[in-house]
């Protein structure tokens, strides 16, 4: 409930300003600015906080993932946000063209062949195996210079060609595999079947009884693309989105193999030497993608369907998640000669959400507005998030990061706080209008900075705000009947 205050500055006895409260005050603490906020006495400094209505609703948020960006591969069953399917699909082909193994084919007996994923990190569950399979691509809409969103898939898919399970905690430990001279860590390694292989080392081989036939697979990237269009990875088994990088190293097929030779006089049949080649990760001529599949549970459904009734638990999910949250502040209009020491948008994880004991961590939010009068998402006016050509400029004093609840009451859930002190001044001194806010946990975002601006900026600048699909995170709503429903707590002096 809201009521007013009125304040006459010449009178201490009447130390209420003509300001919009929320009933309840003085249950939060802030972290970030105290030693240069002055201490509230209920005299000179107060702090109060505002309800505020959430409300989420469908969003078209829909990514490109980069051919050097982080890709995101596995399988997650949530029981707050729901799955997450998410899969890999890449070409790997031989550093240079025309290629050939070095040796006439028919003197050339495969070992084995193995793709290898650069891995980097896991989110959700490391203790749990994980199960990796391996399609092959045929379609012909997969190209080396096409850029794809999520939603795009090339089904049907060619058969199986290797599955292994894998688990995420054994992915540091080097491998040495000694008779080829390799040394391999931080890598998801699948064994393929040799049948594919003998399809690399002698099908598509540039020699034929040491003369280059120059009519093959390995004459040039696009006569390769038509025998061979890539691989489609995807997770069947297992608990975790694993994040994975193309463009490195330990990203290529590697094919073992000997090298045989004949003795002269017996016709002995003696291996000369073994050896490995490695197809690779091209950024140039190598396509793409990283397909995002989310089945959202019914809960979810409903808040974001229910559009018409705030939500009393809102439920954010990095992107690609087909929703955002939007949030009015009523009442910041009323603010009257206060000087805003501190005003943060304060919001709380509800701890029954299930983080799956700790696994399924939060991602990083971030808060803009809407600006009705131009239909467009803008910057805070106000400059509280200030921006550059690297994105977000104060990422850590604006806010939206994640941090454990300090509260003993809610152990292992975790907090977020937006810095809205300029924005909250600009409406009492410029008498600025207040805008409805927009929340979201963005993979990458651009926004128009400022109310008037032609221009537009990434707030991630040259790096992701989140990793694709990974993060998510159930919050009170600012209807919800706890005292930790979503609030705008304001310190401020009297002037």
């Amino acid at each position: 409930m809201y009521f007013q205050r009125f304040f006459n500055k010449r009178s201490v006895a009447a130390v209420a300003t003509l300001f919009l409260f929320s009933a309840c005050t003085k249950i939060d603490k802030t972290s970030l600015g105290s030693s240069l906020i002055p201490p509230i006495d209920s005299v000179h400094t107060k702090d109060t906080l505002f309800n505020v209505i959430t409300s989420m609703i469908p969003d078209v948020d829909t990514i490109f993932v980069g051919k050097g960006d982080m890709h995101a591969l596995g399988l997650v069953n949530d029981p707050v946000a729901g799955t997450v399917d998410a899969q890999v699909n890449l070409q790997l082909k031989p550093k240079a063209f025309p290629f050939g193994f070095g040796a006439v084919r028919d003197s050339l007996q495969l070992d084995s062949i193995v793709l290898g994923v650069n891995w980097q990190s896991t989110w959700g569950r490391t203790d749990q195996p994980i199960t990796v399979r391996v399609r092959e691509i045929t379609s012909e809409n997969f190209r080396f210079d096409s850029l794809y969103r999520n939603i795009a898939n090339f089904e049907p898919y060619g058969p199986e060609l290797g599955s292994a399970v894998v688990s995420p905690k054994d992915f540091e430990r080097v491998d040495t595999l000694k008779h080829y001279n390799e040394v391999v860590s931080n890598q998801l390694r699948i064994k393929l079947d040799n049948s594919l292989g003998n399809r690399f080392l002698k099908q598509f081989d540039t020699l034929t009884g040491g003369i280059h036939v120059w009519d093959t697979a390995y004459k040039s990237h696009t006569a390769f693309d038509k025998a061979f269009r890539g691989f489609n990875i995807h997770v069947t088994g297992g608990n975790a989105i694993m994040n994975v990088m193309l463009p490195d190293a330990a990203t290529r097929l590697a094919i073992y193999f000997k090298h045989l030779s004949k003795d002269p006089t017996t016709g002995a049949v003696k291996i000369k030497d073994t050896a490995v080649s490695y197809f690779e990760f091209n950024s140039n001529l190598s396509a793409s993608s990283n397909y995002v599949k989310r089945t959202l549970t019914p809960a979810v459904q409903q808040a974001i369907a229910n559009t018409a009734t705030p939500d009393t638990i809102v439920y954010m999910m990095t992107s690609p998640s087909g929703a955002r949250t939007e949030i009015e502040i009523p009442g910041l209009n009323n603010l009257r000669n206060v000087l805003v020491h501190r005003a943060e948008l304060v919001l709380d994880q509800v701890p029954g959400d299930a983080t799956a004991d700790g696994y399924l961590t939060p991602g990083n939010l971030f808060l803009s507005a809407y600006s009705y009068d131009s239909s467009r998402i803008i910057g805070i006016p106000g400059g509280d998030a200030e921006f550059n050509i690297q994105g977000i400029a104060n990422p850590l004093a604006f806010g939206g990061f994640p941090f454990l609840n300090a509260d003993a009451t809610t152990p292992n859930t975790y907090k977020y706080t937006f810095n809205l002190s300029r924005y909250v001044q600009h409406i009492v001194t410029q008498k600025d209008s207040s805008f409805k806010l927009v929340l979201t946990a963005p993979y990458r975002q651009v926004i128009h900075p400022y109310l008037n601006s032609i221009a537009m900026v990434s707030i991630s600048g040259l790096n992701p705000y989140n990793y694709p699909a990974v993060g998510r995170v159930a919050l009170y709503g600012g209807t919800h009947s706890s005292p930790r429903r979503m609030r705008l707590r304001i310190i401020y002096s009297i002037l």
